[in-house]
């Protein structure tokens, strides 16, 4: 598959896809999620893209968000697919898209920068190197193809990450990066515990404590309102605090 000729600007959009039932813990993650980013100082429109489920209007308000989207669904398909691959298949920007249970721990220039080198890639979740989704780098639009991606879609149940290895895989695509590490995606149990230092958080991977995570990712059985997670905790009782 060729990248696709068109000029695109270099600012990317960030764009978010929220599709959870209205539930505080929810609410609080993307509330999370957002904090984080706007933290980093990033410079970046954010594009807020809800399916069944819309989040709460006092975010969208504290936030500011500049648009939010209701994406249509193909059918018949696991939810990360037909929903959430089928609409970053229809972006028309350059995008760096996250999934909402995730923390952003830094800034997202190295994943801006990288936006030159690739038209695009994901962010592997741990040291084995195979795609996986919660980032995602987009710079060309024109080369994510969903009629491409659907060939390789032959059960229900198959999953984001699956159909994107099996896609580029059998398209022989190379869509991860070299420069751009798991601690960019790293799933929160591959995370020491974090620390607050000088007000800001901080945490090292535990197969590399010499590393830093960049962006922890909440997926699955990981919630952070399971698990006891320290940023989420912090992030609650200082929400309640201002309520008081």
């Amino acid at each position: 598959m060729m990248p696709s000729k068109r000029t695109f600007r270099c600012t990317p959009d960030l764009v978010l896809f929220y599709d959870y039932p209205e539930d505080s813990m929810w609410s609080t993650m993307l509330d999370l999620c957002l904090s984080s980013l706007k933290d980093s100082g990033l410079p970046m429109k954010i594009i807020l893209k809800a399916g069944g489920y819309s989040p709460p209007a006092s975010i969208l308000k504290k936030y500011s968000l500049a648009t939010m989207l209701t994406c249509s669904e193909e059918k018949g398909l696991h939810r990360n697919v037909g929903w959430k691959l089928r609409n970053i298949c229809r972006l028309e920007a350059p995008s760096i898209i996250l999934d909402v249970d995730t923390y952003c721990l830094f800034g997202l220039d190295p994943l801006v920068k990288a936006l030159e080198d690739k038209p695009y890639f994901c962010v592997p979740c741990s040291p084995i190197r195979v795609p996986w989704g919660g980032v995602q780098v987009l710079r060309d639009p024109g080369f994510f193809d969903w009629s491409s991606i659907i060939k390789h879609v032959d059960a229900l149940n198959v999953g984001e990450s699956e159909v994107l290895r099996r896609w580029s895989k059998a398209e022989n695509l190379d869509i991860l990066h070299p420069d751009i590490g798991y601690e960019w995606n790293v799933l929160s149990d591959l995370v020491k515990i974090p620390k607050m230092i000088d007000g800001r958080w901080q945490a090292y991977l535990k197969l590399d404590s010499r590393k830093q995570a960049r962006i922890i990712h909440y997926a699955d059985s990981r919630r952070p309102w399971l698990t006891e997670d320290p940023i989420f905790a912090d992030f609650v009782e200082r929400a309640k605090a201002c309520q008081n």
